[in-house]
C-alpha cells in the first residue's frame, strides 16, 4: 500500500496517495499485535511519507504508536528532524 501510495503522489494524486497511507496505518497494528515485525517495518516507513506530505501532526502520531520500541524510535527521530529542516528552511 505504501508503495502505492508514493506512486499515486508521483502521478500528482496526493490526496488519494494520503488516503491509501490511512489505510495501511489501519491495517499495520494488526500484524504487531501478532508480533509480526515486517508491520512494525511497514507502520515504521508511513510516518515518513506523511512528513513529506506536510503531514507532521499525524506523522508523529503513527509513529508513536509503533509497537516495536527501536522501529518507533526511529521513526519518530526522522519526523522531527525532518519537519525541522522544513521549519529551517521557511524561516531561512
Amino acid at each position: 500500500m505504501e508503495r502505492i501510495a508514493d506512486h499515486l503522489s508521483a502521478l500528482g494524486e496526493p490526496t488519494t496517495g494520503l488516503q491509501l497511507l490511512e489505510e495501511a496505518v489501519g491495517i499495520a497494528p494488526i500484524g504487531e499485535e501478532k508480533n509480526d515485525i515486517d508491520a512494525s517495518s511497514v507502520l515504521s516507513a508511513i510516518p515518513q511519507d506523511l512528513a513529506l506530505a506536510g503531514e507532521f501532526a499525524r506523522a508523529r502520531e503513527v509513529a508513536a504508536a509503533i509497537k516495536h520500541e527501536r522501529k518507533r524510535q526511529r521513526a519518530v527521530v526522522r519526523v522531527s528532524r525532518m519537519d525541522l529542516l522544513v521549519n529551517a528552511m521557511h524561516h531561512s
